[in-house]
């Protein structure tokens, strides 16, 4: 390899792990607990306290085991101008704790079974460039990022609802096997009422709400069942209710720029994601969910009303009517894809010879910014890395200038 002259290093990885994982163990499952709470029977009459029990005890159960298998490569190329770094790995979280049903006639909940199981793959790779041209030194690397996950077993569950589906509430979990974890569900926003032709016609279809008028929402009839319905008629048959996405972003990217000349630098970091999804729906998301809160920006003259027309999204309403309006659909979907200038910091270093006079090692003055800038295509004000329902602060500039000192 060395007389190819072309590579300086390289380096092929493969590894398998294995490891336990505790995640959803209580401390005193081993054990039968009761419950002494409440009042008999059923919240009134006698005060006296009545016990039941708890989750019955799991003495077979165990931790969960994770393993993770990766294969990698790194090289440096063109005497050490090139780097390149690659990596590939596949985890499969088996013995997954997952809920089990059994007949209501067994009295209190059982406990988790080890009988799920995750698989999560993707990959990481960073490719990086130095060189020199006369005084100007320059610097790149480039970092890209993925991974993806599915529910391999879950015990058979196929229960979906509107919105968001996710393990993460355990008194109501929702999950689909095949589907990913936080995957999303709604209908195919179909368009709005516009005229009493296309309301009467649209009314015939079972599942939408009697007092639906020209400027409501319409929602597709994906089944073809004649009604709209989150399931269908059959256990285990699917309604109109279709995977939207996941709101776990793909394709993570960061972008690091470096430039030297004499004794000025330049460093840029541009960070971001190439897809990602998020969904403006419920209270804080809908246009007049409340008198006192204030409905997102990009609803502003874009609503139904009979001077508005052809306007995209349905008109103001209050109550349940607003809820069919902008109920989870493809409507509240939202592109959230982003790039943003992260940092960006420009810095002088006084040359030594000035600096011994003063016995000063060195000495560097910098200004330094960051978010400065990004482009996205999210709407209402928000900005791409925020949480999906608002609750945070504006991002904020931040500018600073400073001068580090070496004696």
């Amino acid at each position: 390899m060395k007389n190819l002259g072309v590579f300086n290093d390289l380096k092929l990885r493969a590894s398998y792990g294995q490891t336990g994982n505790q995640e959803g163990v209580r401390l005193y499952d081993y054990l039968q607990l009761i419950n002494v709470r409440g009042y008999y029977p059923f919240g009134a009459g006698s005060q006296t306290q009545s016990a039941s029990l708890d989750t019955l005890a799991g003495k077979d159960r165990t931790w969960e085991t994770l393993i993770v298998k990766n294969i990698g490569v790194d090289a440096t190329l063109l005497s050490n101008k090139l780097s390149f770094s690659f990596d590939y790995f596949i985890k499969r979280n088996k013995d997954m704790l997952i809920p089990v049903t059994y007949p209501a006639v067994l009295g209190t909940p059982a406990p988790y079974s080890n009988s799920g199981e995750l698989k999560t793959w993707g990959f990481e790779t960073t490719v990086g460039w130095t060189d020199k041209i006369g005084k100007v030194g320059y610097s790149a690397k480039l970092i890209l990022s993925d991974a993806q996950n599915e529910v391999i077993d879950y015990g058979g569950a196929d229960t979906y609802t509107l919105g968001l589906n996710t393990l993460k509430y355990w008194w109501d979990p929702h999950i689909r096997e095949g589907d990913p974890l936080d995957a999303y569900y709604g209908y195919v926003f179909d368009g709005v009422i516009r005229d009493q032709k296309q309301l009467d016609t649209y009314k015939q279809l079972g599942g939408v709400p009697s007092n639906i008028k020209i400027g409501d929402a319409m929602f597709r009839d994906i089944n073809g069942d004649g009604k709209i319905s989150l399931y269908g008629d059959k256990p285990g048959e699917s309604g109109d209710a279709v995977y939207l996405g996941s709101l776990t972003p793909r394709y993570n990217f960061g972008l690091n720029l470096n430039v030297t000349y004499n004794n000025f630098d330049v460093g840029i970091f541009l960070q971001g994601v190439a897809e990602k999804t998020i969904f403006r729906e419920g209270d804080y998301a809908m246009p007049w969910s409340a008198w006192w809160r204030q409905p997102p920006l990009f609803y502003y003259g874009k609503t139904w009303n009979q001077d508005r027309p052809d306007a995209p999204y349905p008109e103001l309403s209050f109550g349940a009517i607003n809820y069919w309006n902008y109920q989870p659909s493809t409507l509240q979907k939202i592109n959230a894809a982003y790039i943003r200038l992260k940092n960006l910091q420009v810095g002088y270093t006084f040359p030594v010879s000035l600096m011994k006079k003063l016995t000063i090692t060195k000495a560097r003055v910098y200004f330094s910014g960051q978010d400065l800038w990004e482009l996205h295509h999210v709407k209402g004000g928000w900005d791409p890395e925020a949480s999906t329902g608002g609750f945070n602060y504006p991002f904020q500039r931040f500018y600073s200038v400073g001068i580090d000192v070496t004696f």
